[in-house]
């Protein structure tokens, strides 16, 4: 898929992206994109024993801990030990 096209992406076209690439990567996929709220938990995934919270933002640029806050209570909430 070129740049463009991805920029294209709706928000939840996103994260049925970044869903099969980790699928593709080799992440078992526990819990896929929902609609509604999410608190915080866009997919959960697992590689290596270690369950994943991920987070999509589709901001078209870098995001930090000033957009993506409380990561720590979100890998708690959710049982996960790791952050995508």
């Amino acid at each position: 898929m070129y740049e463009c096209e991805i920029r294209k992406l709706s928000h939840e076209e996103w994260e049925f992206f970044a869903q099969d690439v980790l699928f593709y990567l080799g992440f078992e996929i526990l819990e896929g994109p929902s609609e509604g709220p999410d608190a915080g938990l866009d997919l959960k995934v697992r590689k290596d024993g270690i369950d994943f919270l991920v987070s999509c933002k589709h901001l078209n640029r870098n995001i930090g801990t000033s957009i993506e806050q409380d990561i720590s209570d979100k890998l708690l909430q959710h049982n996960c030990t790791g952050f995508i």
